[in-house]
């Protein structure tokens, strides 16, 4: 007989980097750590994660304090263990947040009820391919780092149609014929069904599958499977990271250079880095793209990470034709070139299919005053509105914020507004008069916000009942259709200046991205690209294939400027809806950073972040550069300075920044 285990230590998800002691109604033989318990914590009812049980309070318990009894367990059985209270507690300590905090980002909500399998909606039958010499000299070094479970990572650099999701496939399935777990990541739940029917084809039914579009109940019952061993892979996109096998034996991060890996939201971890704690002694870890990050790239040519590269397709015909189109010397007005129109009217005739990439969702970027040239701004944000014509609103894409179309100019109260600059809205409308023959759709946050509605759209257009498909962002990253040779990039200069060290890269990474998207079977694809800047350097390496020669141009501008990855940052953003009592707080913090700040890291700002209103919160930033994190993280805890809300004003603590914005 165990005996009776009296009170709960307890972590709760809120910005107290402390456990707290509850009473355990229902002690008894059974330790009911790792289990999730409804608890009372100040006003609110919130849920508990069961760190440890004990029969007596810890000393530093004031004698004489009440100690509150738990509510009703949630779960049955455990969804933890101490391997996701140490993931926890780093991701505490490296990220700035509570434990409680990080164990309400690892574990999913949601109660074990009877739901659908996610991994059953999809099958497929590929069998494994045979490897040409580049893709078979990258999996055997792979599987000898997960032979030697030593924590070796590896880049797998491939260009778009090299293979690289058959090199995936390989590793995986022979990690798990050696009886290790796999996780395999993806940027977008838009590629979770292709990628479940991937490796579904190797691991049938023992897959699981983790993103945000399952409801609560799928996500735990996912989750459960992999907890109790009943799966050997777990597939999803960026908190997949987190899945509960106890020592993974590969993690596979699929277009590792995309934003969407880090989280916006405390704790603000990025998925890559949380592979290579969770790998760091043991396992291994394989990083793929066509368009590797800068950083990644950066330190597998300093031998940091293993480099493997695919420089060729696995299939016979030519690269796609790659055409550029100078919008200054087309008639204005138009959103999509004459040209383009016909090259897409060509490849219809032929019985293909079309993509165009624009970045930029709504039927117009904003609404302009005929008379005194004003735009109409968020009231809540830095920011023009966003025309939506279909619902005759203007809206704010970071607040959120509507308002009926108005019928003249609310700053001089006489002008006619009419529309500047293109969503993909507005491409949509276009192309339905243009070409009223084709089956024109669209996939962005607007078009996909209900459920399935994402897959269907994407499933439609597989099928070829779709003949052209404008999309945001969700269509640039990994998608395969056998039928699309042509691809169209629409205002491909539209981040080159934003005020974001980043900016040129993310404009070459999309550009290659979209070309990759086109000629993926036997057929010869041709990739058009508008845009009002041919010369500039992003837009102009990505259409001449010098890669190379812009990474090295992109290296020496960030060293000189000692920007990552010659250095590490971290950014605090203060914000509060009192624009003085923010700047105040910002001083402060500066004047706390100065007093500690260490000889050889900087200190920029505090200053305006180029966003500088969003939702009715103004917006401060102050940055730290040095060559260590752990020198600069020393240095926040030094000046006093965590995560959360202090004196009307919230700091945002974000490590290794993606966005400056």
């Amino acid at each position: 007989m165990n005996s009776k285990k009296k009170y709960l230590e307890i972590a709760v998800n809120r910005p107290i980097n402390e456990t707290f002691y509850y009473e355990n109604p229902a002690s008894g033989e059974i330790d009911p750590a790792g289990k999730r318990v409804a608890v009372d914590f100040g006003r609110s009812r919130l849920t508990g994660y069961i760190i440890s049980s004990t029969e007596k309070l810890p000393e530093h318990i004031k004698k004489g304090i009440t100690i509150k009894k738990t509510g009703k367990f949630i779960d049955d059985s455990p969804v933890f263990d101490i391997k996701t209270i140490e993931l926890a507690s780093w991701i505490s300590s490296f990220y700035f947040c509570s434990l409680g905090q990080a164990m309400s980002t690892i574990i999913p909500s949601g109660k074990r009820g009877v739901t659908p399998e996610a991994s059953q909606i999809f099958k497929d039958d590929m069998d494994l391919k045979k490897l040409n010499a580049e893709q078979n000299t990258a999996v055997e070094k792979i599987k000898k780092g997960i032979s030697a479970n030593a924590g070796e990572s590896f880049l797998l650099h491939g260009i778009t149609g090299s293979g690289k999701t058959e090199v995936y496939r390989h590793c995986a399935e022979f990690a798990v014929n050696t009886g290790k777990k796999v996780i395999i990541l993806v940027p977008e739940i838009s590629l979770t069904p292709q990628t479940i029917s991937r490796f579904g084809a190797l691991f049938g039914d023992r897959i699981a599958v983790l993103h945000s579009r399952l409801t609560p109940a799928q996500r735990i019952n996912q989750w459960k499977k992999i907890y109790n061993n009943e799966v050997d892979a777990a597939i999803g996109a960026r908190s997949a990271v987190f899945a509960p096998f106890k020592d993974p034996g590969l993690i596979i991060i699929d277009e590792e250079h995309v934003s969407s890996y880090k989280a916006n939201d405390c704790p603000r971890y990025h998925a890559r880095q949380v592979a290579f704690h969770r790998t760091r002694n043991s396992g291994c870890l394989v990083l793929g793209s066509a368009t590797p990050s800068f950083d990644t790239l950066y330190h597998a040519k300093n031998k940091t990470i293993n480099l493997l590269e695919l420089k060729s397709r696995i299939s016979v015909h030519p690269d796609p034709e790659i055409k550029i189109i100078d919008m200054s010397e087309q008639p204005s007005g138009g959103v999509i070139s004459p040209p383009l129109i016909k090259t897409i009217k060509d490849h219809f005739k032929s019985g293909n299919q079309s993509l165009l990439f624009l970045n930029r969702r709504g039927y117009s970027s904003f609404l302009i005053c005929s008379d005194c040239s004003s735009a109409i701004q968020c009231p809540h944000c830095s920011i023009t509105m966003t025309y939506h014509r279909n619902r005759e609103i203007l809206l704010c894409h970071y607040c959120g914020h509507a308002l009926k179309t108005p019928k003249k100019c609310p700053a001089c109260n006489t002008g006619i507004l009419k529309v500047a600059g293109a969503g993909t809205e507005r491409i949509e409308d276009f192309l339905e008069k243009r070409l009223p023959d084709l089956r024109i759709s669209r996939v962005d946050a607007d078009t996909t916000s209900k459920k399935d509605s994402l897959f269907k759209i994407l499933n439609d257009f597989r099928n070829k009942e779709i003949d052209v498909l404008v999309g945001t962002q969700m269509i640039t990253k990994g998608l395969d259709f056998p039928d699309v040779t042509l691809v169209g990039v629409l205002s491909a200069e539209t981040e080159i200046n934003l005020p974001d060290f980043r900016s040129w890269e993310r404009t070459y990474n999309q550009i290659i991205q979209v070309i990759g998207r086109c000629g993926r079977a036997e057929k010869k694809g041709t990739a058009v690209i508008q845009t009002m800047m041919p010369d500039a350097d992003p837009i102009k390496s990505a259409l001449t294939g010098d890669g190379e020669g812009f990474f090295e141009r992109e290296m020496k501008r960030r060293m000189e400027m000692s920007y990552p990855p010659f250095s590490r940052m971290i950014r605090i953003v203060l914000r509060g809806k009192d624009l003085q009592s923010t700047e105040n707080e910002a001083q402060k913090t500066a004047s706390a950073l100065k007093k500690y700040k260490p000889e050889e890291a900087e200190l920029l700002g505090p200053a305006p972040c180029p966003l500088s209103k969003i939702a009715k919160n103004y917006r401060i930033h102050v940055i730290l550069k040095g060559k260590y994190i752990s020198l600069l993280q020393a240095w926040i805890k030094n000046a006093g300075l965590q995560e959360g809300t202090k004196s009307k004003v919230y700091y945002e603590i974000d490590i290794d920044p993606v966005s400056m914005m």
